[in-house]
């Protein structure tokens, strides 16, 4: 498995299930994962021949798998704990520490710390795992009385929560724009260096180009993907990549800042000065 060399915390077992049945995260330790999970597929027209057929299937990318945006890296270094060369946690467990960490400190502001196995109890005091809270949100009353206090409970928390509204971020706004928009947003007077922190995934790096500088800050980072999760690229062509986007970021005024392998780093930090 080529990504095993890459990310070795991802389990071999975890993998298969996702591939061979579309199920990346198992979440419910006491439970079995039989049925395929079908939630991913959709349908597609495909012209072949002149012709159109439809298809149902998963178009997205099945090679990489989902670990990859919360499974492989983590300020928690014991999930990375190994034994005989091999990780005793998995990419599983360390995606769900860091989506319950993620929501725990934007709820509280406070940082989020792993619970232990003895005092698990005490420690789920207001910081549950993924598992305990899907746990709770299915335990059901075995009676019909049981079933009703289950239900106003149930109500209880709904009405907490819509009482609660969304999370307050002050100074903080999020603007969804086309993928096309960075050239235009160059000709706008309000989004003159404007930009602090400017990132470009692989597949719109052709974006950093001299003229994008105009949106940048006096004084700005500028992120850009690498090819390294992109599997079938053979390593010279990933150091080719990055020469390129190293180049393309010093025609735009930026300087890189440290060595770049393209083979190992995910990512290429560069940065600008006006």
């Amino acid at each position: 498995m080529k990504l095993s060399k890459k990310v070795s915390i991802i389990h071999g077992n975890e993998y298969k299930s996702w591939r061979e049945q579309g199920v990346a995260f198992e979440l419910r330790s006491d439970s079995t994962y039989e049925v395929s999970n079908r939630t991913l597929a959709s349908g597609l027209i495909i012209k072949r021949d002149g012709e159109r057929f439809a298809r149902r299937g998963y178009w997205g990318d099945v090679v990489n798998s989902p670990y990859l945006a919360f499974g492989i890296e983590s300020e928690e270094k014991s999930l990375f704990k190994t034994s005989n060369g091999q990780h005793v946690k998995t990419s599983t467990l360390v995606s769900e520490y860091n989506v319950t960490a993620l929501m725990h400190e934007l709820m509280t502001g406070e940082m989020y710390a792993l619970p232990q196995s003895d005092d698990k109890k005490e420690a789920k005091k207001g910081k549950a795992t993924l598992e305990e809270l899907a746990e709770e949100e299915e335990v059901e009353g075995t009676d019909k009385e049981g079933k009703e206090i289950q239900q106003g409970a149930n109500r209880k928390k709904d009405s907490v929560c819509q009482a609660q509204g969304y999370v307050k971020c002050p100074g903080v706004k999020v603007y969804f724009l086309p993928v096309n928009c960075v050239s235009d947003l160059s000709k706008k007077s309000k989004y003159s260096k404007l930009f602090d922190v400017i990132y470009f995934s692989n597949s719109m790096v052709h974006l950093l180009t001299p003229e994008v500088n105009e949106i940048f800050a006096d004084e700005a980072i500028i992120v850009a993907e690498t090819t390294k999760f992109m599997l079938d690229l053979r390593p010279e062509q990933m150091q080719e990549y990055v020469k390129k986007i190293t180049s393309m970021a010093q025609r735009a005024g930026c300087k890189a800042s440290g060595n770049i392998d393209g083979e190992k780093d995910a990512h290429a930090f560069f940065t600008f000065k006006r």
